[in-house]
């Protein structure tokens, strides 16, 4: 049919329909959105991105052993992805893997340091091996690299519950504001995340 041909020839629709099945997946159309994903990665296999985003529609549906296959496809096809490190490490945690988790979310740190979702796993990552001081830095880093006016109050929730902390850091300014991202990051709160 005439879309199926209009979508392989043009990528940028293709990256429309992944940018809709991941607003589909974050408004609740968990089904629609992941159909979309699905289909974006059938027509585009060969970009990484596709399989990032698909692998956070699988984290957001608590899918984790199908969102870290699709990172690994996506780190396969880009090894310098690190959104798809920073996922990978937000699932592996998820699955109880903690050490695993560290691994990728540093190495996505390096990769990528402008990221704050990687100081958001960092903090969770700490939370979970019961360092709260080491966990509220990080997510005072996070807030720092401007997470909130990005992604949502969820950092902003952590440090109000963990860190006992009522007033927020502000971002810090910068020479030139960090890029928005092209690609998803690690999911979270069902809210305004940057994910898949």
């Amino acid at each position: 049919d005439h879309q199926e041909q209009a979508l392989r020839l043009r990528p940028s629709l293709v990256k429309a329909l992944r940018e809709r099945g991941t607003l589909r997946m974050l408004l609740g159309d968990t089904a629609a959105g992941m159909a979309d994903l699905e289909r974006s990665v059938e027509l585009d296999p060969k970009d990484p991105v596709n399989w990032n985003s698909r692998g956070y529609g699988h984290a957001m549906l608590g899918h984790h052993q199908r969102a870290i296959a699709d990172y690994d496809k996506a780190i396969k096809l880009n090894p310098n992805y690190g959104y798809a490190f920073n996922n990978r490490g937000y699932s592996r945690l998820k699955l109880g893997d903690r050490e695993g988790a560290m691994k990728d979310v540093r190495l996505a740190g390096r990769k990528n340091p402008g990221n704050p979702y990687v100081y958001r796993n960092m903090g969770l990552i700490a939370l979970d091996a019961g360092d709260t001081d080491a966990a509220c830095r990080n997510f005072r880093q996070a807030l720092e690299q401007g997470f909130s006016a990005r992604h949502g109050n969820e950092v902003e929730d952590l440090m109000r519950t963990h860190c006992g902390v009522k007033e927020m850091p502000k971002p810090v300014e910068r020479d030139a504001p960090p890029p928005e991202p092209k690609e998803r990051n690690a999911p979270g709160a069902p809210a305004r995340h940057n994910a898949p």
